[in-house]
Order: structure tokens, then C-alpha cells, then sequence
């Protein structure tokens, strides 16, 4: 659980500069990385905050979660 928590931590110092930046190729794999580790984590909000996010780039969430659709995500 540790590993995940900085891992945390990590990911939302990294992704204020790739979003300062507009570095989206970059950002993309990351939210979808740090997606999984509020999922290990248990930490709903965070998750769902990260979907959003990945959304609105236009990432498929199939990709991401291995789901087919966001309903899935969401139970």
C-alpha cells in the first residue's frame, strides 16, 4: 500500500507540469497509471476524478480499465 500511496503522490507533482506544459501524450499514460492506484488504493474520489480527467482527453476508457463500458467502472 505504500508503493501506491507515493506512487500517488508522485503522479500528482508530475501531472501539474505535464498540464502546465500541455504535454498530453505524457499526461495520458500517467492519468490512466495513477487511475490504477486510486483504484488499488480504494480511494473513490480520486478515481473518479481521474476518469473525468481522462475523458476529457478523449481516452478510451476501455483501454484504461479493461471495462466496455463506464457503467462498469462506476459499480
Amino acid at each position: 500500500s505504500g508503493k501506491f500511496e507515493m506512487a500517488v503522490r508522485f503522479f500528482e507533482r508530475i501531472a501539474k507540469t505535464y498540464r502546465r506544459e500541455q504535454w498530453d501524450a505524457l499526461l495520458r499514460p500517467l492519468l490512466s497509471t495513477w487511475y490504477r492506484c486510486a483504484q488499488h488504493l480504494g480511494n473513490m474520489e480520486l478515481s473518479v476524478q481521474l476518469l473525468f480527467e481522462i475523458l476529457g482527453h478523449g481516452t478510451q476508457t476501455q483501454g484504461i480499465v479493461g471495462c466496455r463500458n463506464i457503467d462498469q467502472v462506476i459499480r
